[in-house]
C-alpha cells in the first residue's frame, strides 16, 4: 500500500470516525532476548514470544508459548510484560502478522506490542492492524531485513469509531473467524480419516461384501509375507519394477528458447505438492520434446533424486500427457493394476520407500533403482482395487468439500474487512444480529 492509498482509505472512512495515530490508542513496548548463554534466563514462568508462532495461526489469541523466560531473565533486558488483551505484532523481517494476548506475555524483538486504553477494543483493532499490514511494510527498512522502527509503527494512523461499533464490527468477523476455525477443526479430522483409511484399505481391503477384512476375526483370510507382513489372502505379490513400464525423464537445453513455452506441462519435484497434478511450472514444445520421454495421461510419477527425499516421498498422477526431468521417474502400470491403485497404495507405503533412500555426491538423497525395483507390492484382483479407490476417493470429496467451504469463508471475510474496516458498510445496532450483515 503507498501513502497515497493509505491516505485515501483514511479519506473514505466515515466522516464521524475518528483517526487516531497507533502511539495515541494507549503504550507501544518492544521486545528483547535474554542472553542465551545464561541458562538462569530461561526455563522459568514469564510466557516469551517469537514471530514464527504468530505467522500462519488461525487463531488470534495466544495462550502458551515454546519458551519461557525467569524472573532475572525479565529483568536482564529491556522487555516489558503485557497485559493480557494486548495486540502483538511481528514488525521484523515477517511484518505484520498480529495476534491478541490471552495472558500476560513478553517477546521477543521481532515485535511491538500495543496495551490499548479501556476506551478501545482489543478485536477490532486486531483486525484493522492486519488490515493495514501493507502500510506497516512499506515503512519498512533494513539492510539485513526488513524492520519498522517503533516510531514509525507509533505514527500509523487507523480509524476509530465508537466503542460499541467497534464491537459490532468485531462481533462479524469474529463469527467468520470462529466458522473458518471450525471448519480448519473438521478438515483435520477429516484429514485423519483419510490417512486411518489409506493405510486399512491397502493392508486390509476390502471383502465382497464391502466390509474391511480382520486378520485377528479373519486370520486365515490373511498370509504373512517377509516384506509386507499380513496380507489379505488372495491378492497377488509382485515387485514395483514388473507394475508396469517405468520411464525416465530429461530436461531439453535451457539455452534453446524454442524448446520452452509450449502446450506440454514439464514436470520436477517442486511441481509435486499434491496427489493430482493439474498445471506445472515449465511447459514445453514439440521441439523441446525431441529426445525426451512423454508419460501418457494416468502414469504415476516419483521423485527418484532430490533433498526432498530426506523427509517425504512425493507421489503424483496427472490426468494429461506430461513430459518430466531427470529427477523424476513414471510407471505406465499394466492392464491388470489400476492406475489409482497403484499410486495410492505408494502414498501408504512412503515409509517402506523413504527406508531405501542414500546418500549421493555433495549429500543429494537418492534411489538405487535396484532397490526401488525390488520393493514388493501386493495387487487385489481388478475389481477390489475399484472399491479399494473409490472408498478412498468418497473420503477425498468429504475433505474438499470441507476446503472448499473454507475457501467461500475466506473469500467473505475478505468483503467483509473491506466493507466494515472502510465504512461502507455498517453494522446495525441492537437486536438485529451479526447474520443480518453477512446475509
Amino acid at each position: 500500500m503507498s501513502t497515497l492509498a493509505h491516505q485515501e482509505y483514511l479519506d473514505g472512512l466515515p466522516a464521524e470516525w475518528g483517526r487516531v495515530r497507533l502511539g495515541d490508542l494507549g503504550s507501544v513496548y518492544a521486545g528483547s532476548t535474554p542472553r542465551r548463554s545464561e541458562s538462569q534466563y530461561w526455563e522459568g514462568s514469564i510466557p516469551w514470544l517469537t514471530p514464527s508462532e504468530v505467522t500462519g495461526r488461525t487463531s488470534k489469541w495466544i495462550h502458551h508459548t515454546e519458551e519461557q523466560i525467569s524472573k532475572s531473565g525479565y529483568e536482564s533486558t529491556s522487555v516489558h510484560l503485557v497485559p493480557k488483551g494486548s495486540l502483538l505484532v511481528t514488525t521484523r523481517a515477517t511484518i505484520g502478522e498480529v495476534a491478541i494476548a490471552a495472558m500476560p506475555i513478553t517477546t521477543n524483538q521481532g515485535f511491538k506490542n500495543l496495551v490499548l486504553g479501556s476506551g478501545d477494543d482489543p478485536i477490532f483493532y486486531y483486525y484493522v492492524l492486519r488490515f493495514v499490514a501493507d502500510e506497516m511494510k512499506r515503512l519498512a527498512s533494513g539492510s539485513t531485513f526488513d524492520e519498522i522502527s517503533k516510531s514509525d509503527f507509533t505514527e500509523i494512523v487507523v480509524p476509530r469509531p465508537s466503542l460499541s461499533e467497534q464491537r459490532r464490527i468485531a462481533d462479524v468477523l469474529a463469527t467468520v473467524d470462529a466458522a473458518i476455525q471450525e471448519t480448519d477443526e473438521v478438515i483435520a479430522k477429516q484429514e485423519q480419516v483419510k490417512t486411518g483409511l489409506l493405510q486399512d484399505l491397502l493392508t486390509r481391503g476390502l471383502d465382497a461384501q464391502g466390509r474391511l477384512r480382520d486378520p485377528e476375526k479373519e486370520p486365515e483370510a490373511f498370509r504373512e509375507t517377509t516384506d509386507l507382513g499380513k496380507v489379505p489372502a488372495e491378492w497377488d505379490l509382485t515387485t514395483l519394477g514388473e507394475v508396469g513400464i517405468w520411464k525416465s525423464g530429461g530436461t531439453p537445453r535451457r539455452s534453446n528458447p524454442s524448446y520452452w513455452g509450449g502446450e506440454t506441462p514439464w514436470l520436477t519435484p517442486k511441481d509435486m505438492k499434491s496427489y493430482r497434478v493439474e498445471r506445472t511450472t515449465d511447459y514445453v514444445t514439440s521441439e523441446g520434446l525431441s529426445g525426451t520421454k512423454v508419460a501418457p495421461a494416468g502414469s504415476i510419477f516419483v521423485v527418484v533424486r532430490g533433498m526432498i527425499l530426506a523427509h517425504t516421498f512425493p507421489v503424483c498422477v496427472s490426468d494429461r500427457p506430461m513430459a518430466f526431468n531427470q529427477d523424476v521417474k513414471a510407471v505406465i502400470p499394466s492392464a491388470e493394476i489400476a492406475s489409482e491403485y497403484l499410486g495410492k497404495w505408494m502414498q501408504a507405503h512412503e515409509g517402506a520407500f523413504l527406508r531405501l533412500v542414500t546418500e549421493a555426491t555433495h549429500g543429494t538423497k537418492r534411489f538405487d533403482m535396484s532397490d526401488l525395483y525390488s520393493l514388493s507390492v501386493a495387487v487385489p484382483p481388478r475389481e477390489e482395487q475399484r472399491s479399494i479407490v473409490q472408498r478412498l476417493h468418497s473420503q477425498e470429496s468429504r475433505v474438499d468439500q470441507e476446503r472448499e467451504y473454507k475457501s467461500k469463508l475466506q473469500c467473505l471475510k475478505t468483503g467483509l474487512m473491506q466493507d466494515l474496516l472502510n465504512g461502507r458498510v455498517r453494522v446495525p445496532e441492537a437486536k438485529k444480529r451479526v447474520n443480518d450483515v453477512i446475509a
